[in-house]
């Protein structure tokens, strides 16, 4: 065998997703360090046997169809991987100041978190609040003490009702917290309702040993593939599985690009 046909592969894979026309593609993105790609082509065949005597015999064979496919993985957990992951939206969500923001927590329990801010454009709630007082709705007030009835988590905007608490009684007590919201974004992924995310993928050869061939694939459809380990003791990956398809008649599903000579 030829040292010169023997490959350890390597590469950066880009990904160039179709602006809404379906047609324009709107510029490559690196995915990031990708420990894992494969192409998988596959092809349905129809045999014919000949059984005019003894044993059949096949004589001739025909391709019905031919699949072009692969995956990928990625250690590279940003925002827009994960969007792609998720099938979802990539957006910022803005907090505007407040100075004096109500949340109210019907039939409160204890030992129970409770997020500010929710509403139903806002359901995750508001981050960066400055507690100034939650209380009983009753006619006649009660205020909850802090560390005595209730904690908070300011970043996370997080309120805990304390198992201890002599105020709030189980299923019966609304609350009402009063706040300050501080102005901040954050980035936040909408899951969709898109099947899949059309765009076209690139991978770019770096072999450190055998020859350097660039792959093309001008039309694919992205879906996420397998589970994703929000907990554990490896690093996160995220994986995808790409279907080929063809862009267009004139085109061809993948072009693989040799490195360009001087003849």
């Amino acid at each position: 065998m030829s040292s010169q046909n023997l490959i350890l592969g390597r590469g950066k894979v880009y990904f160039d997703i179709y602006g809404a026309d379906g047609v324009t593609l709107t510029g490559r993105r690196y995915i990031g360090n990708t420990p894992e790609m494969q192409l998988d082509i596959t092809a349905t065949q129809l045999a014919h046997y000949s059984m005019d005597a003894g044993l059949k015999v096949k004589d001739d064979n025909v391709i019905l169809e031919l699949d072009r496919k692969g995956t990928f993985k990625t250690d590279e957990v940003s925002d827009a991987n994960m969007s792609l992951f998720l099938i979802g939206q990539l957006q910022t969500q803005v907090q505007t100041l407040s100075a004096s923001a109500t949340s109210a927590i019907l039939l409160a329990k204890k030992d129970r978190y409770y997020q500010l801010g929710v509403t139903p454009g806002n359901p995750s709630g508001v981050r960066n609040v400055t507690v100034a007082s939650v209380a009983t709705t009753a006619s006649t007030p009660v205020p909850l003490v802090v560390n005595v009835d209730y904690t908070i988590d300011g970043p996370l905007g997080l309120l805990y009702i304390l198992p201890t608490s002599t105020v709030v009684i189980d299923g019966v007590t609304n609350i009402l917290a009063t706040y300050s919201v501080a102005a901040a974004s954050r980035d936040q992924v909408l899951t969709t309702a898109t099947a899949a995310v059309d765009g076209a993928l690139s991978f770019i050869a770096y072999n450190p040993k055998g020859i350097q061939r660039d792959y093309y694939m001008p039309y694919v459809q992205l879906t996420p593939n397998g589970a994703f380990a929000l907990k554990g003791d490896v690093w996160q990956e995220v994986a995808f599985n790409f279907e080929i398809l063809l862009a267009n008649p004139s085109m061809s599903h993948i072009y693989m690009d040799g490195r360009p000579y001087t003849p």
